[in-house]
């Protein structure tokens, strides 16, 4: 039982601690939701000031992908020794875009705003999400521990209860066992008592016996001795003597 407890005291502490931090995770996670909340308002709030330049401008694009499509392109002439007509078409194209990215330079900053939020709520996101699988994970290891712990404790409870049983049955048993003991103990000093009885009777019959005994041989001893004298009185008057007197005299 005490191993038992052992181990439930160990697995309560083991999902208490992973209850704490889930609730820990949790309490974080929703800080990260908070601020990713707050991050797409006010890239709505700059999507919404970028839209309103791009139609007060006339805007088609982004300024810093038009910046990027006007370094490819003289990357191409350069590198790639176009023909005199394609450099002619090429030059043509990267003098509209550089026109238009002068006419976005003015919005570049917000669209560069806009970028780096975007790049700031894809990582908060990301470690909201780490975070959610972080709490589903100890949760469900909380929940095993959990589930364990209960298992553990209904069969402490069975260990209890065949340990009280146990115990109700021995203090039955021993209680039968005092009784008997006790009616034993009665009985054996009864059986002293009665033998000490017997003993007593014993010893006045013996002494009984031998007195009875003393006596017979002293009245046979006696009567022999009167027998005697009467065989010597009639051997005196020469009377004739039967052969029980002969017997007598023999004795």
């Amino acid at each position: 039982i005490r191993a038992l407890i052992g181990e439930v005291k160990s697995a309560r502490s083991e999902r208490d601690k992973l209850t704490h931090l889930v609730k820990d995770s949790k309490v974080r996670r929703g800080g990260l939701n908070d601020e990713i909340r707050a991050k797409i308002e006010e890239a709505k709030k700059l999507n919404k000031e970028k839209n309103e330049l791009i139609r007060k401008h006339n805007l088609s694009d982004d300024p810093s992908r038009l910046k990027k499509e006007i370094e490819e392109l003289d990357y191409k002439i350069e590198t790639e020794a176009p023909s005199p007509a394609e450099e002619k078409q090429l030059m043509k194209i990267i003098k509209e875009k550089k026109k238009m990215y002068e006419q976005a330079k003015g919005v570049s900053t917000i669209f560069e705003k806009i970028h780096a939020l975007s790049a700031e709520i894809d990582k908060l996101k990301y470690k909201s999400d780490e975070t959610h699988k972080k709490i589903q994970g100890r949760a469900a290891i909380s929940q095993e521990k959990h589930q364990e712990m209960i298992e553990t404790v209904k069969g402490l409870d069975d260990l209890r209860a065949q340990e009280k049983e146990a115990g109700e049955k021995y203090f039955s048993i021993k209680k039968e066992f005092d009784t008997v003991n006790e009616q034993l103990q009665t009985k054996l000093m009864e059986l002293g008592q009665l033998q000490g009885h017997v003993g007593a009777v014993k010893k006045e019959e013996y002494r009984h016996h031998k007195k009875i005994e003393q006596v017979r041989r002293t009245n046979e001893h006696a009567t022999l001795a009167q027998k005697k004298r009467e065989i010597e009185q009639k051997f005196k008057q020469k009377k004739k003597l039967t052969t029980e007197d002969i017997i007598a005299m023999q004795g």
